[in-house]
């Protein structure tokens, strides 16, 4: 295992910064990784031409061969650490030890078959921050790589969501991990008994914990769209185990159960898509 790769050559990404030891990241871009170098390299890519350059990447690696480790000693940038993870029950501790192990005042957990859209993101970030100052939280808007859009994707009140954030657990409006950053001082884990709303889950907790958030939605994550992506293999059977442990109702234990959750989230998306174009489309 090595944990820091040394930068051989001065290019433009560090001859600008020498990172000290024992200096802080402005970000720290976490990317649990699995089995696939061809997803990580178009993402770090998408990192390696940011314009602005003070973060780390930490990479966790929970693969079953050495191929990311391989290719991860070949990266001549001092700013890549890797880490090597074996997760016991499920790919989220992962993602918990890659965010335990970041030194940012930022942290993005970023899925390694996402990107950046453009080469400015990280530093419209910094401005954002300038201009408005420390959030616990900020939530960026996402494209889908395959193009797909839905009629709701972007109609609706972060405001309402934040007031009503249980929501979320039948409608993720926010999208994946990658679209979320967290400040240092949030401490709360994704729960590692959950599959299909981990992501969720955790929204809903950091909202009932953390009220300085802010959506920024004109900065975009790409969201890819991998048949490997973990939401391809959830089953109806799943979805409503994991709704009866968060929500404690036992008719989730019936088969029919799943049309009352889709039910709900019809209902829901159409009256927040209605408030919203009611409220000449504020945020």
């Amino acid at each position: 295992m090595f944990e820091k790769l040394k930068t051989k050559e001065k290019n433009r990404f560090t001859i600008e910064l020498e990172m000290e030891n024992n200096q802080q990241p402005f970000f720290s871009i976490c990317i649990p990784t699995y089995n696939s170098v061809f997803f990580l390299k178009k993402l770090l890519n998408s990192l390696f031409i940011q314009s602005f350059i003070d973060f780390e990447i930490v990479i966790s690696d929970d693969s079953t061969t050495d191929e990311v480790m391989n290719y991860c000693k070949e990266i001549k940038d001092a700013r890549v650490i890797y880490l090597k993870h074996q997760s016991i029950h499920s790919a989220t501790e992962n993602w918990n030890f890659a965010i335990q192990n970041a030194k940012g005042k930022y942290r993005m957990l970023v899925h390694h078959d996402d990107y950046f859209s453009d080469h400015k993101i990280l530093e419209h970030i910094v401005d954002f921050h300038n201009k408005n100052g420390e959030k616990d939280a900020m939530f960026l808007g996402f494209v889908n790589e395959n193009k797909s859009e839905k009629f709701y994707y972007g109609k609706f009140s972060i405001q309402r969501i934040l007031k009503q954030p249980d929501k979320l657990l039948f409608v993720n409006y926010l999208s994946a991990p990658s679209c979320l950053i967290i400040h240092e001082t949030v401490t709360i884990d994704y729960n590692d008994k959950l599959k299909w709303l981990v992501d969720v889950d955790f929204y809903q907790r950091l909202m009932i914990n953390y009220k300085n958030i802010a959506y920024v939605p004109h900065l975009k994550m790409v969201i890819g769209g991998g048949e490997e992506r973990i939401t391809n293999t959830i089953s109806n059977k799943l979805i409503l185990s994991e709704f009866l442990y968060l929500r404690k109702k036992n008719y989730y234990k019936k088969s029919y159960a799943i049309f009352l959750i889709k039910l709900m989230k019809l209902k829901i998306i159409l009256f927040e898509f209605i408030k919203y174009k009611l409220n000449g489309n504020t945020k």
